[in-house]
């Protein structure tokens, strides 16, 4: 019997405070403008993912893995050359029937050293059913430079939103003033190279490409971009 009590005189609450409301629109009435716009920039991919299959066959699990970590290990001391310790993550090896395979992962700052890494995969000599093969790179961009140009252009569009709120008072003769402002920023997705079994095929069509140059992957730009929804509000006089 209490909790309907408490029901009721919620509901009574409610119609007061839902009255009290239409009175307080019906007097004060405001002209409000709604404008979007958005803003963006253009930055340089400043990091690099890519991961790595590193496989071996042999007559049993046990000469695959033997053979596999030959490899790995061979593999893992030319990385630690190019980039820090921290940067190279393995996933264990698993095995099935006459198979040994590990992945290895680099999630570096060193995006100029990834061509090295193509490059030793394609020259090196592997075993019969054994190698290295690229899975994907991507490049992109880093948390804390993604953060430092949202920074700079949240402060533009607040910059931007001044500017036109002094541009409709000077229009319709002042009294406005920014009611809400909402920004969003759009996805950043990164620049990724689908790779194909082996780094040679890449890395020869790269040589190909660039006049039998060194291969570069280019890491690419991406844009970052905000949108912003204003409102502009005045009162209006009563009559």
């Amino acid at each position: 019997m209490k909790t309907k009590r408490l029901f009721v005189s919620l509901a009574v609450l409610l119609i007061f405070a839902n009255s009290a409301a239409a009175r307080d629109i019906a007097q004060n009435r405001y002209s409000t403008i709604s404008t979007s716009f958005y803003l963006s920039k253009t930055v340089n991919s400043d990091k690099v993912k890519a991961d790595f299959k590193v496989y071996a066959e042999g007559d049993n699990y046990n000469m695959a893995l033997r053979r596999l970590t030959k490899i790995n290990n061979n593999f893992l001391f030319f990385l630690k050359k190019l980039f820090p310790k921290q940067d190279i993550k393995t996933r264990n090896a698993y095995g099935y029937s006459k198979t040994a395979v590990i992945f290895v992962s680099i999630d570096s700052k060193k995006i100029d050293k990834i061509t090295s890494v193509l490059k030793y995969i394609a020259n090196k000599d592997f075993q019969y059913k054994t190698g290295i093969k690229p899975i994907n790179i991507r490049f992109i961009v880093s948390d804390r430079l993604k953060q430092a140009v949202k920074a700079v252009l949240f402060k533009k569009a607040l910059n931007k939103a001044k500017m036109k709120l002094i541009v409709v008072n000077r229009i319709l003769g002042g009294g406005y003033l920014i009611s809400n402002l909402q920004v969003g920023f759009s996805p950043v997705y990164p620049v990724s190279y689908a790779l194909a079994n082996s780094a040679k095929t890449l890395y020869r069509a790269g040589q190909t490409r660039y006049n039998n140059q060194n291969m570069q992957l280019s890491p690419g730009t991406a844009k970052i971009k905000v949108n912003i929804e204003l409102q502009m509000s005045k009162k209006m006089q009563e009559k």
